[in-house]
Parts: structure tokens; sequence; C-alpha cells
């Protein structure tokens, strides 16, 4: 069976993905504190735009190192609760070796750390428009490049090339 996308047109694919419900995030999350002024919803909207974070790079993350074909190995004999059981624990066994559980954590950490910084520089909210739309597009570059290079390390399976760590140290910064 021949795949429906190339791996270069998946990593596209999914960096734009990332890249547009960040963009929109920050402005709803902008228009928030700007317009309305709203703390509570602020604060609850930045969760949620967080949570598509985190579940988009647990997502991307799965779908490299998942052990593939889990059912396929059970006999028919298998039924109901049993077999569902055996399939997650099969699906997710790869997040239970702590080899890739450490990767894992160490992959949420950097763009934990840039989209909470420009949370936290939103919600100060001294500055003028201009500045926090400049805030917002380079925090927006820095996570679309973080996704980009995310996901050919996980293509890669966990090989991470001098240039990568390059990029990715200056997007820290």
């Amino acid at each position: 069976m021949r795949p429906l996308l190339s791996e270069y047109k998946q990593k596209v694919l999914s960096t734009v993905l990332a890249t547009i419900v960040t963009l929109l995030g920050f402005e709803v999350l902008n228009y928030i504190l700007g317009r309305t002024y709203q703390l509570q919803t602020f604060a609850a909207v930045s969760l949620y735009v967080y949570a598509f974070h985190f579940f988009w790079l647990t997502f991307m993350f799965d779908l490299h190192f998942k052990k593939r074909g889990v059912l396929a190995y059970f006999s028919p004999d298998h039924k109901g609760v049993m077999l569902l059981w055996k399939g997650f624990v099969e699906r997710v066994r790869h997040m239970l070796n702590w080899h890739y559980f450490t990767h894992y954590l160490n992959f949420l950490i950097l763009p934990g750390i840039v989209y909470w910084s420009v949370i936290l520089l939103l919600s100060i909210n001294p500055f003028d428009a201009n500045l926090k739309q400049a805030i917002i597009l380079i925090s927006t570059a820095c996570l679309s490049v973080i996704y980009w290079h995310f996901k050919d390390i996980f293509s890669k399976n966990l090989e991470l090339h001098d240039f990568g760590f390059k990029i990715l140290s200056m997007v820290k910064l």
C-alpha cells in the first residue's frame, strides 16, 4: 500500500497546521486581553491552546514510535475488554520504555518554555499593539521552527545532527 503523502509533505502539513493554530491562539489571547480584559477567560484559553500543543507533540511523538500492527498479533479467540486492554498496552508500550519517555519529556520542555513566556509577556500588557504583534509573530516563527525540527528528529528515530541542534539552541535564545 502506497502512503498518501511523502515524508516531506507530512512534515510541511504538520508544521503548517501547528503554525496556524499557534498564530490564531496568540491572536485570540491578545484580543481577549486587549479588548475585553477578561483574565479568567485569558487563563482558560491559554490552557486550551497549550493543550493543543501538548497533544500535538504527543501525537507526533507517538506516531513515529508506536508499534505497528498491534491487533494483528491477537488471535480471534480474545474477546471484549481483554482484547482492548492488550491492544492498548501494546499500543503505548513505547511510552512505558524509560528511554522514549525521557525523550518525550525533553521534547515538551522547549515549546512549553516558548509558549508560556509569550503568554507571560502578553499578560503583563505594558506594550503597544505593534510590539505585541512582533512578539506574537516572532514566537510563532520560533514554535514553527521547533515543530519542523522535532518532526525531523522524530522521523529520523531521535537522531539529532549538529545543524539541528544549533538551530534549536538559537530558537531558545
